[in-house]
């Protein structure tokens, strides 16, 4: 049996994929689907392994017990010789209680040893734990639903923003236009339109977010300088030379730190770039 907090819930076209705590991932079949095993909250699975995923044959609610979690952190906190001093605030006992429950054990103790301001900075907008890289987004999100804060819409749209950007970027794509990403907030949020346009607008005055807007394009911010200082690199070459079916350029072409091969269709590139890949190094 595997027990534990629901990070994250993936649909697939034969059921769902839960993840439990920080790694641990469940298959549920769709005809073993219960509706009252939901996300942020606790569930028990019966199944067994196969290969990386937890194949459930059965998926019930459990309960999570926050008191039970944070008598643990205290535990976890005198081991390592962190003091927890005076009556710590719902607030505090709730969030590090779910940090424990999701598996961040080590993040946890880091955590705890920060000063008061950068705790409370924190605890009352818990996405900053993935916008400044210490969680991932759901685990992040997780304790904002649980929590109910940030109140402010700068204080979640930057991290759904983010969110997104870093999961298009690995379906391939460099950058998403505005629109794109409107459409795309308002389905992970069911926020209003005209309200995430004010954020992205505000997003695009602040600095240190790691996201650059520019020329009605959004882009995370190390692919954009990154692009941009290619682009510059590249213009440091020589002027681009035409080339013709003989191989006479192919050897100033290698003497070059960086060329663009380009041509419509049918133009021979992939033709040259064999000559290439076979042409002798001297």
């Amino acid at each position: 049996m595997v027990k534990g907090i629901i990070v994250q819930k993936v649909r697939t076209k034969r059921g769902e994929r839960l993840r439990v705590r920080s790694k641990k991932w469940i298959f549920v079949p769709e005809e073993k689907i219960n509706p009252k095993v939901i996300l942020a909250e606790g569930g028990a699975f019966k199944g067994e392994e196969k290969g990386d995923v937890f194949v459930a044959e059965s998926a019930v609610p459990f309960e999570i017990e926050l008191k039970k979690a944070f008598d643990a952190v205290k535990r976890l906190a005198a081991k390592e010789g962190i003091e927890i001093t005076g009556s710590p605030l719902t607030l505090f006992k709730k969030v590090t209680a779910l940090l424990y429950l999701i598996g961040r054990r080590a993040f946890l103790k880091k955590f705890l040893s920060w000063h008061e301001g950068k705790k409370n900075e924190y605890l009352s907008n818990p996405y900053l734990f993935y916008t400044r890289q210490h969680l991932d987004f759901y685990s992040a999100r997780l304790i904002s639903e649980r929590t109910l804060l940030p109140f402010s819409l700068s204080g979640s749209l930057h991290a759904f923003c983010l969110h997104i950007l870093e999961e298009a970027y690995k379906r391939g794509r460099e950058s998403l236009t505005v629109d794109e990403l409107l459409k795309e907030i308002e389905v992970l949020t069911g926020m209003k339109n005209e309200d995430i346009i004010g954020g992205i607008a505000l997003l695009g005055s602040l600095k240190g977010l790691r996201i650059t807007v520019d020329n009605g394009s959004v882009y995370l911010s190390y692919i954009y300088f990154l692009k941009k200082r290619s682009i510059e690199r590249l213009k440091e070459n020589p002027a681009v030379f035409p080339f013709t079916k003989t191989e006479d350029k192919i050897k100033p072409l290698l003497s070059q730190k960086y060329t663009i091969l380009s041509g419509t269709a049918g133009t021979g590139k992939t033709t040259l770039l064999r000559k290439i890949a076979g042409f002798p190094i001297v």
